[in-house]
């Protein structure tokens, strides 16, 4: 018989697990932070140019803030609560420092999913982002076939938030983003499509691009997009991503209507 002492392996194991929630929790709390310093950031413009809509702009804003302060509370809160645990999970046969496939096993994300309507959740998000880069143009199409659909608004509202901020921060000074929706022939499913007409995406990044720690931005952490999977698949839909046509990218989206 032979033993073996895996105590330095397990420590190393469970080092690298919190070193990967920890990279989780800090971009969980960035989502948050945007349409903080976005919300501020419009209620100052209106206020200088002494807007007749400053009233409106000021109660959404401070909603939204309040809000997102609640979020970010709610995100510290789980995250303290399972450093109390003093453990972190993780994976026994992958080896340290190896990055995961998924973030199945380090997310904090709980789904909540009731009947929503998507096109709000969609028209909060363009509303956010619209006039932060000005050569930038947000165009809605959405089919007005599609109304409630059982989701996590929150959960969801992070999906666009991402896609949109990644296609904005692609296409760089100018150019458009289009976001439209298509409730499929059988009503058992809508389609969502974020498109860009930016540098698009290359085919070695597009097969894995979804992953964790996978980034085509030279500062980014690589885990936008595997969230948005992480959610869209929790929710029982697919996400993909192409070029679009003449130049762009694009990022369709499948969510069950039942």
């Amino acid at each position: 018989m032979v033993f073996d002492d895996l105590t330095a392996l397990i420590s190393a194991q469970r080092a690298e697990a919190w070193r990967e929630m920890a990279r989780v929790v800090a971009h969980e709390i960035k989502n948050p932070l945007t349409p903080i310093q976005l919300s501020a950031q419009r209620m100052r413009r209106k206020f200088e140019k002494n807007a007749p809509d400053f009233p409106k702009v000021f109660d959404d804003a401070t909603n939204t803030i309040i809000h997102e302060v609640a979020q970010m509370k709610n995100l510290v809160d789980k995250f303290s609560q399972l450093a109390r645990k003093g453990d972190a999970p993780f994976d026994e046969t992958r080896p340290p420092g190896e990055g995961p496939e998924s973030l199945s096993d380090i997310s904090l994300l709980e789904l909540a999913p009731a009947p929503a309507p998507l096109h709000d959740v969609i028209e909060e998000v363009v509303n956010l982002y619209r006039d932060t880069t000005p050569g930038v143009e947000l165009v809605t199409d959405l089919d007005p076939a599609v109304d409630l659909v059982n989701i996590d608004t929150e959960q969801i509202k992070r999906v666009f938030a991402n896609l949109v901020k990644n296609a904005i921060d692609a296409i760089g000074e100018e150019g458009t983003v289009r976001l439209s929706t298509k409730r499929a022939g059988d009503g058992r499913s809508v389609t969502v499509t974020v498109a860009d007409d930016g540098p698009g995406v290359a085919p070695e990044v597009a097969d894995r691009i979804f992953r964790p720690y996978v980034s085509t931005k030279p500062t980014g952490a690589g885990l936008g997009l595997a969230i948005v999977a992480r959610i869209v698949e929790d929710h029982g839909g697919t996400v993909s991503v192409t070029n679009n046509d003449p130049t762009g990218a694009r990022f369709t989206l499948t969510l069950p209507l039942g």
